[in-house]
């Protein structure tokens, strides 16, 4: 009997005694989901090859050291480092089947959770929003989405395929949860979500999915609010910051824009803990006390224009300088009159100017990022925007 088969074998007929958990499979329509006949523990698997110094990652979860795992002789092993964790699993004499619950780990994006038994930490891992989350046609990893982790829940049967093609029809989140531990699967679009209200809406593809959790944010005018992930409007974010992120009950410190970015994506933002702290243009702290300060820091975002955000990724702003701007760069002012800029002293200076946030340049601008010396051309506020998230 093979190491695999004899795994098998122990998962299911372990007592469940210290704590130890396993699927209940008693009610999976095999037919539909065309599964093996024995649902293994996949998480025991996901976890043998993917130790580090801090703990055991499983997807977007980090299990702590020190923690505990139970043998097929119901034996329980404390684990304090990566090294004892690799060896029980090289041990010969014995075989590690599972987790001791209840577990806490850590979530990528920043804040711990407890799962009581194996279902709870299955279903967390499930939901793991993908790292690599860019649409691509029809090739969309799947996840689980429900009412944990977003405003919406997908509406089931649910149609997914496997790495090999394989085309899967989920009945039910269960079965899903299930599936999606045991292998990589896709979208299979159309697919369709609700919201709590039980309103339906048909996905077609991997943007709109993207779109339509997005807007799940509890943000201040979201159109404008978050030109990238290091700024709120024309302001930039002085990290560390404390939001609420929905499905956790205590404040998220956030160290970066790249973690905010993971949480915004998944729309999973619930507000700011007051205060916080900005920088504006010239580098000086703006502290925020209130929503209030919130949208009178947007309405004067609104008039600052598209050329004060070219500014500050250069030398204006930011010593040393991001990019430089490739001149000539021509705008139009409030009143129509053609502006003409030859030189960054010249754009620098037309700052004074009281309707300067009424000046729209001409696209596409072009710009030379001094990290490599590339040139590229902007096409709009968006990708000033892009461009200055680069920066960071």
């Amino acid at each position: 009997m093979s190491d695999k088969l004899i795994i098998f074998f122990l998962i299911f007929t372990l007592l469940s005694s210290c704590g130890v958990d396993e699927f209940d499979t008693s009610d999976i329509d095999i037919e539909i989901i065309e599964a093996d006949t024995v649902i293994v523990n996949d998480i025991m698997t996901k976890a043998r090859s993917n130790t580090s110094a801090s703990g055991v990652q499983i997807e977007c979860v980090t299990v702590l050291f020190p923690l505990r795992v139970i043998d097929d002789k119901n034996i329980i092993h404390f684990i304090n480092s990566e090294n004892e964790f690799h060896s029980l699993f090289t041990d010969s004499t014995f075989v590690i089947v599972d987790f001791v619950y209840p577990l806490e780990f850590a979530d990528i994006l920043g804040f711990n959770v407890v799962a009581n038994n194996l279902w709870d930490l299955a279903s967390y891992v499930a939901g793991c929003y993908p790292e690599d989350f860019t649409p691509s046609g029809n090739e969309y990893s799947a996840f689980v989405i429900n009412g944990e982790n977003s405003c919406f829940s997908l509406d089931y049967p649910l149609t997914v395929k496997t790495l090999q093609n394989k085309i899967l029809n989920i009945p039910d989140e269960k079965t899903f949860i299930q599936k999606q531990v045991a292998e990589p699967l896709f979208f299979v679009f159309p697919l369709t979500l609700k919201d709590e209200f039980g309103n339906k809406t048909v996905v077609t593809d991997g943007d709109f999915l993207l779109f339509l959790l997005s807007t799940c944010n509890d943000i201040i005018n979201p159109d404008t609010s978050f030109g990238s992930y290091s700024y709120f409007g024309c302001y930039k974010f002085d990290f560390p910051i404390q939001i609420g992120v929905s499905g956790v009950n205590l404040p998220v410190t956030v160290a970066n824009s790249h973690d905010l970015g993971n949480i915004l994506m998944q729309g999973r933002f619930n507000g700011f803990i007051f205060p916080f702290r900005l920088l504006d243009p010239f580098g000086q702290i703006t502290s925020i006390e209130s929503d209030e300060d919130i949208l009178n820091l947007l309405l004067a975002c609104g008039q600052k224009g598209d050329l004060w955000m070219l500014l500050f990724g250069t030398s204006t702003f930011e010593i040393p300088a991001c990019y430089d701007i490739v001149f000539p760069v021509r705008a139009t002012d409030n009143f129509g009159n053609n502006k003409n800029f030859t030189n960054l002293g010249q754009l620098t200076t037309a700052i004074q100017d009281s309707t300067f946030s009424g000046y729209f340049p001409e696209y596409p601008i072009n710009i030379k990022r001094n990290a490599n010396n590339e040139t590229v051309s902007l096409l709009s506020i968006d990708d000033i925007y892009s461009e200055l998230e680069k920066c960071d």
